[in-house]
């Protein structure tokens, strides 16, 4: 999934008055970019 549609669908959910959903899925995206740099090892 690329960022704008990961922010255009918040902005549906926005629109659509369902914030508790925009944020549950803005809160499951980034509990998802975390994990996967989580893996990538941070440079020294």
């Amino acid at each position: 999934m690329n960022p704008l549609d990961c922010f255009s669908r918040v902005f549906i959910s926005v629109a659509s008055g369902t914030l508790e959903t925009a944020y549950a899925f803005m809160a499951n995206f980034i509990a998802t970019y975390n994990a996967l740099f989580a893996k990538v090892p941070a440079p020294n």
